[in-house]
């Protein structure tokens, strides 16, 4: 009997993770580009939501920019920079009807660099998150891992939250003072470049 697996993804790194997975496949399994004929489901950096019925006929796994459970739901990587944290993680957790609820089977660690842009974590994960799919994948399918139930938390991020984030007129607004230290950025050169309101 041939068992199938399926891996959906929305970003280049998804779909490298796809062709690896075709090419070390265990002995009687098979890959397809149909979600519902799968046996097994991965997700990476996928933005489908799955539906319970679905999520009750196989095993579904996701890997998940952000350590879980503080780090819920999406665009994650600009609030960990603007809140100042010194690390990230790419977390392994199985798929339940809830936004990133599911038990956690792995979390790979790693230190955000002092000056990282959005995009350079972004890129620095993606190949966290490559060598993490690489390290599971297959055992996966083949079911050789545990899973540890996560604590409650509350806050699920969203794409409105990182929207919000980009609005800094505020914060602007709120330090503009004749005569006084206004609100400023610091370049890559760690110089002060300061913003009035105007």
């Amino acid at each position: 009997m041939t068992l199938k697996v399926h891996c959906a993804t929305n970003y280049l790194t998804g779909k490298e993770c796809q062709e690896w997975l075709k090419q070390h496949l265990p002995p009687s399994w098979e890959y397809t580009d149909e979600p519902d004929k799968s046996d097994i489901y991965l997700s990476v950096l996928s933005k489908t939501i799955l539906k319970k019925d679905f999520i009750d006929k196989r095993p579904c796994f996701n890997f998940h920019f952000g350590i879980l459970p503080k780090w819920k739901g999406a665009g994650i990587i600009p609030q960990v920079i603007i809140k100042g944290e010194k690390r990230f993680g790419i977390t392994l957790h199985k798929i339940d009807e809830t936004i990133d609820g599911g038990e956690i089977i792995d979390i790979k660690y790693f230190d955000i660099l002092p000056n990282n842009t959005g995009e350079e974590l972004f890129n620095r994960s993606c190949e966290k998150l490559m060598e993490m799919f690489k390290d599971w994948a297959v055992k996966l399918i083949m079911r050789n891992y545990w899973s540890i139930p996560q604590e409650p938390q509350p806050k699920i991020y969203t794409h409105k939250d990182m929207k919000k984030l980009k609005d800094i007129t505020p914060i602007i607004r709120a330090f503009t003072f004749k005569d006084k230290e206004n609100a400023f950025w610091i370049n890559s050169k760690g110089e002060k470049k300061y913003i009035t309101y105007e």
